[in-house]
């Protein structure tokens, strides 16, 4: 992989067409390629801030202000002081945390990703052209109905993805959770608007049913 890294020419297995067919190697040169390594970096603030208490001298006490202790009870204080201490990492910290330094060396510049806030998670939720709620819209309106969320409703969404600390992927499990009954009710039936408020996310009421009206007969 080192050797990757820097640039060399590696054999790279082709796809196969069909299984009668056997796999080609291609030679590729990586010297030109660039390489961006990235992973959730679990604890690598704590290593952060141990280093950084270490370098804190006066009378014999360390500062560990910036370290994320059992009485930062709030989860927005916990993101702020961890994406404060994983501003000030460097290779070291990464070879501390168990990569080797031959790795290391090879990645020049580290960037770190701050914390996703309330209104981040909202935005994904929201704004790309095929974000979730996009997503959901459409699955019901193939059933004839329309769907629809109260700004608390994604509030709510948002604050527990935050408290399940799995960034934006929670968002998914949670939206899945909320509409599980409605996806079931819909189908065949003369629903034509479903609304999720606030109560709906935590489980304290049901999606809100909006019923075509019935046209008279005779």
């Amino acid at each position: 992989m080192k050797s990757s890294i820097t640039g060399t020419i590696v054999n790279v297995k082709t796809i196969r067409k069909s299984v009668s067919t056997q796999q080609e190697l291609v030679q590729v040169d990586t010297t030109d390629i660039l390489f961006v390594a990235s992973g959730a970096f679990t604890a690598l603030d704590r290593i952060v801030g141990r280093r950084l208490d270490k370098k804190t001298l006066g009378l014999g006490v360390r500062s560990g202000t910036q370290r994320i202790t059992d009485d930062d009870k709030l989860e927005a204080t916990v993101s702020k002081k961890r994406d404060y201490l994983l501003r000030q990492a460097d290779q070291g910290d990464l070879i501390t945390f168990g990569i080797v330094p031959e790795l290391v060396g090879r990645f020049p510049v580290i960037v770190p990703f701050h914390s996703l806030d309330k209104d981040m998670l909202i935005r994904v939720l929201t704004e790309p052209s095929n974000s979730l709620l996009a997503q959901k819209k459409l699955e019901f309106a193939m059933d004839g109905a329309d769907l629809s969320f109260s700004s608390d409703a994604l509030d709510e969404i948002a604050a527990l993805a935050i408290e399940r600390k799995t960034g934006a992927r929670a968002l998914r499990s949670i939206v899945e959770k909320v509409l599980l009954e409605a996806k079931f009710m819909v189908p065949g039936s003369d629903i034509e608007c479903v609304h999720v408020t606030k109560e709906c996310v935590t489980g304290k009421a049901d999606c809100m049913y909006t019923k075509r009206a019935q046209q008279a007969t005779g």
